[in-house]
């Protein structure tokens, strides 16, 4: 009945014992550990913001919880880069 949200709890598990496996974490460890997990599930694309292709932003969850992506690519300068090829 509420397959997002168990989906979502999947992933978290699913990232979890994949990061941890056996090993023992104090509060602290785990703490940081949950929330890159966090950070990254919720930086996941949703959609595209335009149909330009040189725009390589998407919408994420993050966008309705923060206003931006916590993951997001870092800003650069196109006439630099272009400059260079």
């Amino acid at each position: 009945m509420g397959g997002i949200w168990e989906a979502g709890v999947k992933s978290m598990k699913f990232h979890l014992h994949r990061d941890v496996g056996n090993a023992k974490l104090n509060f602290e460890e785990f703490y940081t550990l949950l929330c890159q997990i966090e950070a990254v599930l919720d930086s996941r694309p949703l959609s595209t913001l335009s149909n330009d292709l040189d725009n390589l932003q998407v919408l994420t969850p993050d966008h309705f919880l923060i206003g931006i992506s916590l993951l997001a690519l870092p800003d650069y300068n196109r006439s630099i880069l272009k400059s260079l090829v």
